[in-house]
């Protein structure tokens, strides 16, 4: 397990690149809307997994989330 202790009004998005960046992820990565931004989809990505994140409502590139997942 890893942490990364951030101030209260920080948003985990953030953080998630620097706690992707040392693993490798197979497969489907599925993370709510909270999570939606380039530099999270990037990390997964660059793991080698598919990042499946709902788009944010006040963006224009929309992204769905297939239920089967």
């Amino acid at each position: 397990m890893r942490a990364v202790l951030t101030p209260g009004q920080a948003s985990d998005k953030t953080t998630a690149p620097e706690l992707l960046a040392p693993l490798t992820l197979r497969g489907d990565v599925v993370a709510d809307r909270g999570y939606f931004g380039q530099a999270v989809i990037a990390a997964i990505q660059a793991s080698g997994a598919t990042a499946h994140i709902p788009s944010q409502s006040n963006v224009r590139i929309v992204r769905s989330v297939d239920p089967a997942l």
